[in-house]
Protein backbone atom coordinates (compact mmCIF):
# COMPACT_ATOMS: atom_id res chain seq x y z
CA UNK A 1 0.00 0.00 0.00
CA UNK A 2 0.68 3.70 -0.75
CA UNK A 3 2.03 6.11 2.14
CA UNK A 4 -0.54 7.62 3.20
CA UNK A 5 -0.20 11.13 3.00
CA UNK A 6 -3.14 13.89 2.88
CA UNK A 7 -2.51 14.08 -1.32
CA UNK A 8 -2.78 10.59 -1.29
CA UNK A 9 -6.21 10.85 0.84
CA UNK A 10 -7.29 13.77 -1.54
CA UNK A 11 -6.56 11.50 -4.96
CA UNK A 12 -8.27 8.27 -3.55
CA UNK A 13 -11.42 9.93 -2.65
CA UNK A 14 -11.57 11.39 -6.21
CA UNK A 15 -10.91 7.89 -7.76
CA UNK A 16 -13.76 6.56 -5.25
CA UNK A 17 -15.93 9.22 -5.96
CA UNK A 18 -15.57 8.61 -9.36
CA UNK A 19 -16.38 5.06 -9.66
CA UNK A 20 -19.29 5.63 -7.41
CA UNK A 21 -20.76 8.48 -9.80
CA UNK A 22 -20.12 5.70 -12.83
CA UNK A 23 -22.03 3.02 -11.17
CA UNK A 24 -25.16 5.76 -10.19
CA UNK A 25 -25.22 6.32 -14.27
CA UNK A 26 -25.05 2.81 -15.27
CA UNK A 27 -27.57 1.66 -13.07
CA UNK A 28 -29.39 4.54 -11.62
CA UNK A 29 -30.82 2.58 -9.21
CA UNK A 30 -32.39 5.23 -7.29
CA UNK A 31 -34.34 6.55 -10.42
CA UNK A 32 -34.46 10.64 -9.78
CA UNK A 33 -37.03 12.55 -11.59
CA UNK A 34 -38.25 16.16 -10.78
CA UNK A 35 -41.80 16.64 -10.79
CA UNK A 36 -43.01 20.21 -9.86
CA UNK A 37 -40.37 21.84 -8.88
CA UNK A 38 -38.75 18.69 -6.41
CA UNK A 39 -36.98 16.06 -6.86
CA UNK A 40 -37.42 12.67 -6.02
CA UNK A 41 -36.52 8.89 -5.62
CA UNK A 42 -38.59 5.66 -6.40
CA UNK A 43 -38.93 5.04 -3.23
CA UNK A 44 -39.90 8.66 -2.68
CA UNK A 45 -42.81 8.18 -5.08
CA UNK A 46 -44.31 3.98 -4.47
CA UNK A 47 -47.16 5.95 -3.27
CA UNK A 48 -46.35 4.12 0.75
CA UNK A 49 -44.04 6.95 1.75
CA UNK A 50 -41.44 4.17 2.23
CA UNK A 51 -38.69 7.20 3.99
CA UNK A 52 -41.42 8.05 6.83
CA UNK A 53 -42.45 4.78 7.79
CA UNK A 54 -38.39 3.30 8.04
CA UNK A 55 -36.89 5.79 10.23
CA UNK A 56 -33.68 3.99 10.60
CA UNK A 57 -33.11 3.88 7.00
CA UNK A 58 -32.96 7.73 7.55
CA UNK A 59 -30.02 9.03 4.92
CA UNK A 60 -32.08 8.77 2.21
CA UNK A 61 -31.40 11.01 -0.58
CA UNK A 62 -35.98 12.32 -0.96
CA UNK A 63 -35.53 15.57 0.31
CA UNK A 64 -32.27 16.19 1.11
CA UNK A 65 -30.97 19.61 0.60
CA UNK A 66 -28.38 18.34 -1.58
CA UNK A 67 -30.53 16.38 -4.20
CA UNK A 68 -30.71 18.22 -7.45
CA UNK A 69 -32.32 17.10 -10.80
CA UNK A 70 -29.47 14.40 -11.59
CA UNK A 71 -28.79 13.38 -8.29
CA UNK A 72 -26.07 14.77 -5.37
CA UNK A 73 -24.80 18.46 -6.41
CA UNK A 74 -22.00 18.03 -3.95
CA UNK A 75 -19.22 15.00 -4.17
CA UNK A 76 -20.79 13.60 -0.95
CA UNK A 77 -19.14 9.88 -1.66
CA UNK A 78 -20.67 7.98 1.36
CA UNK A 79 -24.02 9.34 -0.41
CA UNK A 80 -23.74 7.94 -3.76
CA UNK A 81 -22.97 4.09 -2.50
CA UNK A 82 -26.02 4.22 -0.40
CA UNK A 83 -28.53 2.67 -0.84
CA UNK A 84 -32.16 2.01 1.39
CA UNK A 85 -33.72 -0.37 2.51
CA UNK A 86 -36.46 -0.18 -0.36
CA UNK A 87 -34.14 -1.03 -3.07
CA UNK A 88 -32.49 -3.67 -1.50
CA UNK A 89 -36.13 -5.54 -0.73
CA UNK A 90 -37.25 -4.44 -4.66
CA UNK A 91 -34.41 -6.02 -6.87
CA UNK A 92 -31.44 -4.01 -6.33
CA UNK A 93 -29.20 -5.44 -9.14
CA UNK A 94 -26.99 -8.03 -8.48
CA UNK A 95 -23.90 -6.60 -10.48
CA UNK A 96 -24.27 -3.20 -8.69
CA UNK A 97 -24.18 -5.01 -5.65
CA UNK A 98 -21.41 -6.62 -6.62
CA UNK A 99 -19.47 -3.53 -7.60
CA UNK A 100 -20.80 -1.43 -4.45
CA UNK A 101 -19.37 -4.10 -2.06
CA UNK A 102 -16.16 -3.60 -2.74
CA UNK A 103 -16.63 0.28 -3.23
CA UNK A 104 -18.01 0.24 0.22
CA UNK A 105 -15.40 -1.63 1.45
CA UNK A 106 -12.52 0.59 0.33
CA UNK A 107 -14.82 3.41 1.70
CA UNK A 108 -14.57 2.72 5.27
CA UNK A 109 -10.83 1.76 4.56
CA UNK A 110 -10.15 4.89 4.21
CA UNK A 111 -12.11 6.59 6.48
CA UNK A 112 -14.83 8.36 4.12
CA UNK A 113 -17.79 7.31 6.26
CA UNK A 114 -19.25 10.98 6.23
CA UNK A 115 -23.19 11.18 4.95
CA UNK A 116 -24.78 14.06 3.43
CA UNK A 117 -20.75 16.06 3.63
CA UNK A 118 -18.21 17.18 1.38
CA UNK A 119 -15.82 15.98 0.32
CA UNK A 120 -13.69 18.00 2.57
CA UNK A 121 -15.72 16.90 5.49
CA UNK A 122 -14.60 13.44 4.18
CA UNK A 123 -11.10 14.09 4.32
CA UNK A 124 -10.80 15.93 7.34
CA UNK A 125 -11.80 12.69 9.31
CA UNK A 126 -9.77 10.70 6.84
CA UNK A 127 -6.72 12.91 8.23
CA UNK A 128 -8.12 12.17 11.52
CA UNK A 129 -8.03 7.97 11.11
CA UNK A 130 -4.63 8.11 9.56
CA UNK A 131 -3.37 10.52 12.66
CA UNK A 132 -2.29 13.77 9.68
CA UNK A 133 -4.06 16.04 12.19
CA UNK A 134 -3.32 16.84 15.61
CA UNK A 135 -6.53 17.51 16.87
CA UNK A 136 -10.53 16.89 16.82
CA UNK A 137 -13.20 19.28 15.47
CA UNK A 138 -15.96 19.86 17.77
Amino acid sequence: MKKITKEFLAEKYDELYKKAVELQKKYSPCGFKKKGGKTTCVAGRDGKNYCKENPNDNFCCDGCRYLGADGCTTEALRCQIWFCGYLYENGLDSELKKELDQLVSETWDYGFFVFRGSKQDNLYEAYYKFGLLRTIRF
